[in-house]
């Protein structure tokens, strides 16, 4: 007994020490470096091309760049309050899965919790089906459908409906009719529970004309699907809202969500990322492992499986959002072998083309520019597929 006593007093005595040192570190600015997978070295041909396209997009746009721009630093680490202008009280302003609510014609605006300042001001509108609108649905003399999928990148967080980059590539390729499927706070793990359970139902938007699905992926995107503890402190509520996928046998299955687990490792990984030493040393649980992006890729697969089981018309892409570069050379490798067709932007640096610019100035979301730049880039890519 005296011994059982003792190994748990020198186990709570081991994890205070941990802990103190973990409070120490963080109090000096202590931070451990990040080092981001290896994997194959990224293609030079395909670097070169997309600088030349930048600097065409520049010689369209530069004079829109303003490099005395200034961002407001206060601003910038202020705490988010998402709220809503006039229709704040309303239940009825959120539809299924955290998308918008069909039919949402509205001003919302970002407000710092700290500063009470308004960061951004701007009206959403979205279609019947919940989407947001980009005003080039049903254009006439339409060749082909453009449809867009991914998180509040895609949706155009704090940009107007015809400023997010779904938008704008219809602009790009007049002949195309561009749908916005992005939901805020979304992942590919999201998209494919939506796609597994609506099926057709959720393509109920697109008319019959061919062409593409381009997923917009950002590094962010592996946390989200893997369930880590720095996501799940960021966001709680994905630990009931989010669906957990995992490979057993090889094979994809998924639960509802990550608090179905039944040893209750995410409750422990939430846990873990808030404690001192953690957050000295910018640890994060799990690991983030080669058959942790083995998985990412795997449900990447399935979206673009049951995308082209009711619409074989459509052809997939998935698109490596522009300086989103920590996890990409490890997951292309699976990716290909999945025959994903991949558009990597990861090596063109917004905020060296844009400057202060290439954000909203408040958090990392695209600015009315990022989303213009993008959308030049991915237009190009897909004028020379089509």
């Amino acid at each position: 007994m005296s011994f059982l006593l003792g190994t748990v007093l020198a186990f709570f005595l081991f994890a205070f020490t941990l802990e103190g040192v973990g409070y120490v570190l963080l109090k000096t600015g202590y931070r451990r470096l990040q080092v981001p997978p290896t994997g194959a070295p990224v293609d030079s041909i395909r670097r070169n091309l997309l600088s030349s396209r930048v600097d065409d997009w520049l010689v369209l746009h530069r004079q829109k760049l303003d490099p005395g721009i200034r961002i407001d630093s206060e601003l910038r680490h202020d705490p988010p309050m998402y709220t809503d202008v006039g229709i704040h009280h309303k239940r009825s302003l959120w539809g299924l899965d955290q998308q918008l609510a069909p039919e949402i014609d509205d001003e919302f605006q970002l407000v710092g919790k700290n500063t009470g300042k308004v960061k951004w001001q701007v009206r959403y509108q979205t279609d019947q089906y919940g989407h947001r609108k980009t005003h080039h649905e049903r254009k006439p003399h339409t060749k082909r459908n453009l449809v867009f999928l991914g998180c509040s990148f895609t949706f155009g967080e704090g940009v107007q409906d015809k400023e997010t980059f779904p938008a704008k590539v219809a602009e790009y390729l007049p002949y195309s009719q561009t749908y916005n499927f992005g939901i805020q706070g979304s992942s590919p793990a999201r998209i494919l529970k939506q796609l597994l359970t609506q099926k057709e139902k959720y393509l109920a938007a697109i008319d019959h004309h061919p062409g593409a699905v381009v997923l917009t992926f950002i590094d962010d995107h592996v946390r989200r699907i893997v369930g880590s503890s720095q996501r799940l402190i960021q966001h709680p509520s994905i630990l009931s809202s989010d669906p957990r996928f995992f490979l057993e046998d090889g094979k994809l299955n998924y639960q509802s969500s990550f608090a179905e687990d039944s040893i209750d490792r995410f409750r422990f990984y939430r846990f873990f990322g808030t404690t001192h030493f953690a957050q000295a040393f910018n640890l994060e649980v799990p690991f983030i492992a080669d058959d942790h992006l083995l998985l990412v890729s795997k449900v990447i697969s399935e979206i673009r499986n049951e995308i082209q089981k009711h619409r074989p018309d459509l052809k997939f892409y998935l698109a490596y959002y522009p300086s989103e570069r920590f996890y990409r050379n490890g997951l292309f490798s699976h990716l290909r072998q999945e025959n994903i067709d991949i558009l990597d932007y990861s090596d063109v640096f917004l905020r060296n083309v844009l400057g202060n610019q290439s954000d909203l100035g408040t958090d990392r979301h695209p600015s009315q520019l990022a989303h213009d730049l993008y959308a030049y880039l991915i237009a190009r890519d897909l004028e020379e597929r089509f």
